[in-house]
């Protein structure tokens, strides 16, 4: 869970082939039984890092952007936490 899952993110089109290694890594806090499935499933998020040495976070991961945003929210307004739909 650590060192989370490689992939090749140039077959989802993430990146070109040169440069396409990533690692995707699961965040336990978001871990949650799936009842629909027939098996025992345990589903979570994760967050999708690039393979350099600092394992830096990809900049067009969906997670990480709504991170970035939600600091400059609280950094410009009085707002502390932003919350979906």
């Amino acid at each position: 869970m650590s060192e989370g899952v490689g992939f090749d993110a140039s077959s989802y089109g993430f990146s070109k082939v040169e440069n396409s290694d990533m690692v995707q890594i699961p965040d336990p806090s978001t871990a949650v039984i799936d009842l629909f499935r027939d098996a025992p499933t345990l589903s979570f998020y994760s967050t999708v890092h690039l393979t350099d040495e600092k394992r830096s976070p990809f900049p067009q991961d969906g997670r990480y952007m709504a991170k970035k945003v939600e600091k400059l929210l609280q950094e410009y307004t009085d707002a502390d936490k932003s919350m979906g739909p």
